[in-house]
């Protein structure tokens, strides 16, 4: 948004500068009025952005807080983080289910897990499997 504001305050200065010359912008070429416009522009944008972005900014909270039906800007940001948890968590879930080998384990005397290959007893995909299986049952319940 930033950068948005930034190159339409520079091409309206711009535009600005180019319709209302300054005498000294006249002697040269027209490519050199234009550099010259162009770049007063930019320093203007680099001047007038930084003054602005606080009040953006709150604008930007605000309008995220209409967009969850409040006006409470702290309601609004844990409602937000509460959405992005909930969407890690599914990635995450997603993941595991593509990860986990629904194959049986077999323990030998150590504890290793001679089906999957793995570390000692519980073996991670039995674990897995049981936290699927909990995950499962618990959204058969919601």
């Amino acid at each position: 948004m930033t950068d948005d504001l930034r190159d339409r305050i520079a091409e309206a200065a711009k535009n600005w500068s180019l319709a209302y010359p300054i005498d000294a912008w006249q002697l040269g070429p027209e490519d050199h009025r234009e550099k010259l416009a162009s770049n007063w522009g930019e320093g203007i944008a680099h001047a007038v952005v930084p003054l602005v972005q606080p009040r953006l900014d709150r604008l930007v909270e605000l309008e995220n807080a209409l967009d969850w039906q409040t006006s409470c800007t702290n309601c609004a940001r844990i409602l937000d983080g509460a959405i992005a948890e909930r969407e890690r968590a599914e990635k995450a879930e997603a993941l595991l289910r593509e990860l986990v080998d629904e194959g049986p384990c077999y323990y030998d005397h150590h504890g290793q897990c001679q089906g999957h290959n793995l570390g000692y007893w519980p073996c991670e995909h039995a674990r897995a499997k049981e936290l699927l299986a909990a995950l499962d049952q618990r959204e058969e319940t919601a």
